[in-house]
């Protein structure tokens, strides 16, 4: 009795790693998707980007970084909201309007979460 315990237990932990592994991934390929999809241009240590640009550059950052962090809210700050070189806040400009990038990502997580909840449907890649 006591070694099925111990195995439902252990079958128990390795099934919610694996969904936090899963929402996880999830949640990063949604807010990668999320910049590559908007109009707004992206400004890094001064120079302007494309949203297709700065998708690239976030993307091969993740890949750096992915084994070293396990939430959605660390991959933007570690990944996508300053240089790692210059420490300079990145910032996005959607339709005249600007603000950090890690802000910007932020409020779109949350929206996806609460659109994954069943609260609401997705929103438009654009400064809110």
């Amino acid at each position: 009795m006591k070694r099925f315990l111990l195995f439902s237990v252990l079958v128990l932990s390795v099934s919610a790693a694996q969904a936090n592994q899963d929402r996880f991934d999830d949640e990063v390929a949604h807010l990668l998707n999320y910049i590559e999809q908007s109009d707004c241009t992206f400004i890094r240590n001064g120079t302007s980007y494309s949203a297709a640009e700065a998708r690239a550059h976030i993307g091969r950052k993740f890949g750096h970084i992915k084994r070293r962090i396990s939430s959605a809210e660390q991959f933007i700050t570690y990944g996508a909201s300053r240089s790692s070189i210059t420490g300079t806040a990145y910032k996005v400009d959607c339709a005249g309007v600007s603000m950090e990038s890690g802000r910007w990502l932020s409020e779109e997580l949350e929206a996806y979460r609460k659109a994954q909840a069943g609260g609401s449907p997705p929103t438009d890649p654009q400064v809110r």
